[in-house]
């Protein structure tokens, strides 16, 4: 799933299972990948439950932490799929072992299948340079439909406007900021011409291509150097517009994306609304 749809995914569960469970197991992996583990003593301090990593092997606990870091495609992704396990699963016994459970990514992947109906993608780096895994439309929807929550709605201990504004916030105000800019800087005949290149190029290089690296190039061509968002031009989201154009979701992930920032991030749903 690319990144905005996975950022959207979090906070969009089957009616067989509690969507506030399966937030907050996803709050518990992010949690334990993402927010920064400090001392009981550090000022501003929060807590959730998660992995302790003062013993070898980490340890189930509560967690003491004053931020989060925005997710990469594969944290979110094993975050989603951490949760239909939690939602489903034995908490107590899951406790106990969490390496042999919540973090056991073969468990957590079936449990999204049995959830979700539909399987999860492979981490990209294990499909190749240059895989272009495709999603689909509907089941992005579906997935939104089921596990949205409203702002004010309690999940643990937060409610999920906090949780969005640890786990999601950053994240998705880089890709709306970068997103809008790209659109008004790249014509839609452009964006198909660099599809098809982007295309050509992994066929063409192989095990040697490096989308990362190729898809900075392009951003650094074609965007202006003294206009937006400096992070537009690192070709992270401009990678995610071509994936999910390729697939033909894209449309649903910029309607989602929308719909979140119009409930948790209003200021900039005014600011970006229009211009996504």
């Amino acid at each position: 799933m690319g990144m905005a749809s996975l950022l959207i995914a979090l906070l969009g569960a089957a009616p067989a299972v509690d969507k506030v469970q399966v937030l907050s197991g996803a709050m518990t992996c992010f949690a334990s990948k993402r927010c920064e583990q400090v001392a009981e003593t550090t000022a501003g301090v929060l807590h959730w439950p998660g992995l302790i990593y003062s013993r070898a092997p980490p340890k189930w606990g509560d967690r003491p932490f004053t931020e989060c870091h925005p997710g990469d495609t594969l944290v979110l992704q094993e975050s989603l799929a951490t949760g239909a396990l939690w939602a489903t699963g034995d908490q107590e016994a899951m406790q106990e072992k969490p390496m042999e459970t919540l973090f056991n990514e073969e468990k957590v992947r079936a449990a999204f299948q049995t959830v979700f109906g539909w399987s999860l993608p492979a981490d990209p780096e294990s499909l190749g340079p240059g895989a272009l895994p495709k999603y689909d439309a509907k089941q992005l929807q579906k997935l939104f439909d089921q596990l949205r929550v409203k702002p004010a709605d309690q999940v643990g201990a937060f409610t999920a406007q906090q949780l969005y504004d640890l786990a999601l916030k950053k994240r998705l105000t880089r890709v709306a900021r970068d997103a809008a800019f790209i659109k008004a800087s790249v014509p839609k005949a452009k964006l198909a011409k660099l599809l098809k290149d982007y295309k050509a190029a992994i066929q063409e290089q192989g095990g040697g291509f490096s989308g990362p690296r190729h898809l900075k190039l392009v951003a650094m061509e074609v965007l202006p150097l003294d206009q937006g968002p400096e992070s537009a031009r690192s070709g992270q989201t401009l990678g995610t517009i071509l994936r999910r154009t390729n697939d033909g979701t894209w449309p649903v992930v910029v309607a989602l994306l929308k719909k979140l920032l119009a409930e948790y991030d209003p200021e900039l749903f005014k600011e970006l609304g229009s211009k996504l």
